[in-house]
């Protein structure tokens, strides 16, 4: 062969083997391309079913967020509707009972001598201050049982117990004046007549609540007229003790707490303590006339003079608890019945 053809074929076998071997590099770099390609639309497709996801639970976050913004409106809206009716019910009970509290001051005003002048431990208590100061320790000590009775939540139980607070300041205020006789029946029956306190805050306690306080009310007052009682009757050489004593003090709760005795309230419905004063002489009568088969002429030369002692007497009784933690008590005692201001 010449060697021409040599030459010629040995050049074609080399630009053959490049051309396989470029076709060769070609294929598998299309088959990488392929392949990256194939994972690119992979990623692709992830991240589009991530981004689907993503807007899904944002269009659900703003939904709920609206929703959660709705709440909170409903929720302030009810919020300030609850306390502009506590404010009106406040409004209600105190406008109307601080009018009477400042006619009954204009009245002592127009009905005492200048020159009058009182004298004993009540007379602290007349001063608005000292008988808020009185008044609030008072409630917080013989009201919390009731309040926890009835479930009150912390704004109504806040505005309850102002209420009874503000009752028994003015209560206290009045008090001397009420022994006087310086106070008008209205205002007398107001706050010392029968069932003066659930009057006064018939506006803020439901009919339930009411008779719950009317039942706690009683079932206090009782509680505190027996141990003032049990007392006395404790005393040396006394004949009505132990189980005598209980009986007499049943019996006494009883007649002392009835509806014939204006429930134990110092003055009568009408407002007059000459009424009331009269009805607890009948009280401590009929509740010797139960125990007179009970009871030994000792025992009842005793209940006589108790009878006597305290059928002319008031018992006005609050107890506080005192900075020591102790339970202290404020009487009043010594309206005689044989002259009584009203």
């Amino acid at each position: 062969m010449p060697a021409t053809m040599k030459l010629l074929v040995t050049t074609i076998s080399i630009v053959l083997g490049g051309l396989s071997f470029a076709t060769l590099n070609v294929y598998t770099t299309n088959t990488e391309l392929r392949e990256q390609l194939q994972t690119a639309l992979s990623y692709r497709e992830q991240l589009n079913e991530q981004a689907g996801e993503y807007a899904r639970q944002r269009i659900e976050w703003n939904a709920r967020l609206a929703e959660l913004e709705t709440q909170l409106l409903s929720t302030a809206t009810q919020l300030n509707n609850l306390n502009e009716a506590l404010q009106e019910a406040r409004e209600q009970v105190n406008p109307d009972y601080e009018l009477l509290v400042e006619r009954a001051h204009q009245e002592v005003a127009r009905n005492t001598p200048p020159q009058r002048t009182r004298e004993g431990g009540m007379n602290v208590l007349s001063d608005p201050d000292a008988a808020f100061t009185v008044a609030e320790a008072s409630v917080d000590s013989n009201y919390s049982e009731f309040f926890n009775l009835i479930r009150l939540s912390p704004t109504e139980r806040e505005t309850v117990g102002s209420a009874i607070i503000d009752f028994t300041a003015n209560r206290l205020q009045l008090l001397q004046d009420m022994i006087s006789g310086d106070l008008s029946p209205e205002i007398a029956a107001t706050y010392f007549g029968p069932n003066a306190l659930m009057n006064y805050v018939s506006q803020i306690l439901s009919e339930e609540q009411l008779e719950q306080l009317q039942d706690y009310e009683m079932a206090a007052n009782q509680q505190s007229t027996r141990d003032t009682y049990a007392g006395i009757f404790s005393g040396n050489n006394s004949t009505i003790s132990g189980l005598t004593q209980e009986l007499v003090l049943d019996v006494l709760m009883e007649e002392l707490y009835s509806a014939s005795n204006n429930f134990g309230a110092i003055v009568s419905t009408s407002g007059s303590l000459t009424e009331s004063m009269g009805d607890r002489e009948l009280a401590f009568e009929r509740t010797r006339d139960r125990l007179v088969n009970d009871l030994n002429q000792a025992q009842l030369d005793q209940y006589d003079r108790f009878a006597q002692e305290q059928s002319n007497t008031i018992n006005f009784t609050l107890t506080a608890s005192g900075t020591d933690g102790e339970q202290q008590q404020v009487q009043v005692m010594r309206v005689i019945s044989d002259n009584p201001p009203n």
